[in-house]
């Protein structure tokens, strides 16, 4: 492999076209992820999904503990709606990192070494933390969560060590 010189053109990764989301009994796509886009903008937006399922999730359990225990001053309807909005979070999520293992390369400038160190060490960061949070969740969606997020930096991870060497 070819390891050009800082400032100078070199392939990088970025989303290719992916449709998702199934919406009738032929499976039609819905959505699908744009071509063309950055791969670190791709896996923050995938990050805030499911962080947002994440925090759809546990809200949802927390009502539910709290209408078991009856303890909630204003008991809830068996209201599915907060899982449902969190599966169609993920379902983003999943098509945007899917996009990803398809992904293209780009003609763009070369990082410094520098830079491409940073975001590595930003990634790590983040891929610690999500692997901590998925020890200390029991199982279930929240575990899931971070599971994917786990999947999600370590691809990142493994596209940027690739660059970098």
């Amino acid at each position: 492999m070819d390891h050009p010189t800082p400032g100078t053109s070199t392939p990088t990764r970025i989303t290719s076209h992916l449709p998702f989301f199934g919406c009738n009994a032929s499976r039609d796509c819905l959505f699908s992820v744009r071509p063309g886009l950055p791969l670190n903008d791709a896996l923050e937006t995938a990050s805030c999904l499911l962080e947002s399922a994440r925090g759809a999730i546990i809200a949802r359990e927390g009502l539910e503990s709290a209408n078991a225990a009856g303890t909630s001053p204003n008991a809830i309807p068996d209201d599915r709606s907060a899982i449902h909005g969190a599966a169609y979070l993920v379902e983003m999520a999943k098509g945007i990192i899917d996009s990803l293992k398809a992904a293209t390369p780009a003609p763009t400038v070369v990082p410094s070494p520098t830079t491409v160190s940073s975001v590595v060490t930003f990634l790590e960061a983040r891929l610690a933390d999500s692997l901590q949070q998925a020890a200390k969740e029991a199982g279930g969606a929240g575990k899931a969560l971070y599971q994917g997020r786990v999947s999600a930096f370590e691809l990142a991870l493994e596209m940027l060590r690739g660059v970098a060497q």
